[in-house]
């Protein structure tokens, strides 16, 4: 090997070594960050939980998607069951059928 291919190759393997370094700061910061979120929700139920998709939208779209798809679905069923016990509730007080 010559002697600028020898330095090519340790330039490209620090390039490699501070790339890895990054991720590694990246996903610790990410990592914190959902910690402390989390621990705030328990002291304050108003604290919004960052989800993954948050920190990496194009890795994550389709299981964003689905979630909301999930959230929307429960978010119904919900909706239902509250119509449902508010109609037994009022054919109780009135006597009307269950």
């Amino acid at each position: 090997m010559s002697v600028d291919e020898i330095r090519d190759k340790i330039e490209s393997y620090a390039r490699v070594k501070e790339r890895k370094f990054k991720e590694k700061v990246i996903l610790n910061n990410v990592l914190a960050d959902q910690i402390s979120s989390r621990v705030a929700r328990l002291l304050d139920n108003k604290v919004e939980i960052k989800q993954i998709w948050d920190f990496f939208p194009n890795l994550f779209e389709e299981e964003k998607k689905l979630f909301e798809q999930e959230k929307e679905q429960d978010e119904f069923e919900r909706y239902k069951l509250r119509k449902k016990q508010f109609a037994n509730k009022v054919n109780k007080k009135f006597g009307g059928d269950n």
